[in-house]
């Protein structure tokens, strides 16, 4: 698996955190919701950084794409 399959396996499981942290099973039993919330937050850093290097991804693509352009004129 690549590192792009396990940022985005990591991105699902983060939003799978963020719904559970939203069900009133979880936020009435307090132990599971700082276990819930640790690793929410844990993983919401990778998150955070993995959706900026798409962002940056995106924008070379764009420019790789407006070069091209230009250059075929």
């Amino acid at each position: 698996m690549d590192i792009r399959n396990k940022l985005e396996n990591i991105a699902t499981q983060y939003d799978e955190l963020t719904e559970q942290l939203s069900q009133p099973g979880v936020t009435a039993d307090n132990r599971e919701y700082a276990r819930i919330s640790r690793e929410h937050g844990r993983l919401g850093t990778i998150v955070s950084h993995f959706q900026q290097w798409l962002e940056v991804e995106r924008e070379l693509n764009d420019a790789r794409e407006l070069l091209q352009s230009e250059t075929d004129s």
